[in-house]
């Protein structure tokens, strides 16, 4: 037996695989970075989604933290008496619909509070910077999302004495900054 060596149908062959290799480990880590940019490009958007959701949050828990044992007796009851024909699968039904209520006032609940300490730590943020933009930008989230008179876009600038685009520029940044206390770097 002697001595073969690779044909050039082997060589070929091989440098097919290994450029297949190479094309679907550069794709693998595309994808991997992609996925790293859209998980840091999104906490901004993320956070202006809760800004916005803020108000309506706060409204939702206003009066207590989660349903007294009156107010589940109340539902419990007042569906009840509603759907008579088929008492236990109604009650099944309200049940879930209790425990779904009760579990959104107490998400909701967790969403206020960390917004809350978000904001605070932003305001300290601003305040301790020595430049004059980043407590404009604190006031102008806290007036369009935070206080309890919300202001447009427009009656911020007026107020802030900057342009619409001015505001809506600050409101990126601090979102950005925020998303940090909101959601972790």
């Amino acid at each position: 037996m002697g001595k073969k060596g690779l044909t050039d149908e082997d060589v070929a062959m091989i440098a097919s695989v290994a450029a297949e290799k190479a094309i679907e480990a550069y794709r693998k880590k595309e994808d991997s970075e992609r996925k790293k940019r859209e998980r840091t490009e999104s906490k901004p958007a993320k956070t202006k989604k809760l800004l916005t959701a803020y108000r309506r949050m706060k409204t939702d828990i206003a009066d207590t933290e989660e349903l007294t044992e009156a107010e589940k007796r109340e539902f419990r009851w007042r569906f009840i008496e509603d759907l008579m024909g088929t008492a236990v699968s109604n009650c099944d039904r309200t049940e879930k619909d209790i425990e779904k209520y009760e579990t959104k006032r107490k998400q909701n609940l967790f969403y206020v509070q960390i917004i809350d300490r978000a904001m605070k730590l932003y305001k300290q943020e601003c305040e301790s910077s020595p430049y004059e933009e980043d407590v404009r930008r604190y006031r102008e989230v806290h007036a369009m999302y935070i206080a309890d008179e919300p202001k447009t876009v427009q009656q911020i600038s007026e107020l802030e004495n900057v342009s619409d685009k001015t505001v809506y520029n600050d409101f990126r940044i601090a979102c950005a900054a925020i998303s940090v206390y909101l959601l972790g770097a």
